[in-house]
């Protein structure tokens, strides 16, 4: 290959280079210090190459909620409360630890009462009782909500419950329905 030919292709190589650097830049610098039209030509070259559909992998949840409960020891109740409310506190300051598994633990064990919720057509707010509370007791998420309830309880009171209610607060961040679901009676025998 001749000197020539590979300073050419040297240029060629630096220029291209260049080329994706700036579009780069351009593409995520913030639109109002570049002109639009600049900020278009940038994007139909970085777009096929950088921009990903984050659905493709893992859908955006569309449902918050949070579950409150009531346990009962030997006749005593707790009031209403949030048992992991600590762990989602420590979960939004420390990411990494183990409160992170906590703070999931409670948000998928909501999505399977939510399945529960439309499989039965419920509404919020609507009480569960008769057939409907029946269907529920063979649902997806009545032995799950059971376990998950005695285990939280055996990790802040260090003993099992006699029974507990459980109050889950849904919020679609899509439609903004949103409302409380009381479940049926949990109790556990000895």
């Amino acid at each position: 290959m001749s000197e020539r030919r590979k300073i050419l292709l040297g240029w060629l190589a630096f220029s291209f280079v260049i080329f994706h650097i700036v579009s780069i830049f351009f593409t995520a610098f913030p639109g109002n210090y570049i002109p639009s039209r600049v900020k278009k030509m940038a994007e139909i070259y970085t777009y096929p190459i950088f921009t990903q559909n984050w659905s493709m992998f893992a859908p955006c949840p569309i449902l918050d909620g949070r579950l409150e409960v009531c346990y009962f020891f030997k006749g005593k109740s707790t009031g209403w409360q949030r048992p992991l409310q600590d762990e989602w506190d420590k979960h939004a300051l420390f990411r990494m630890t183990y409160h992170a598994e906590l703070a999931l633990g409670e948000a998928n064990l909501l999505y399977w009462v939510d399945v529960d919720v439309k499989k039965m057509n419920l509404r919020y707010d609507q009480p569960m009782s008769g057939e409907i509370r029946e269907k529920y007791l063979n649902g997806y998420s009545y032995s799950k909500v059971q376990d998950f309830l005695e285990g939280t309880a055996i990790y802040l009171y260090e003993e099992k419950p006699d029974s507990a209610y459980a109050k889950c607060h849904f919020k679609n961040v899509v439609s903004q329905e949103e409302g409380d679901l009381i479940l049926p009676v949990f109790r556990w025998k000895d």
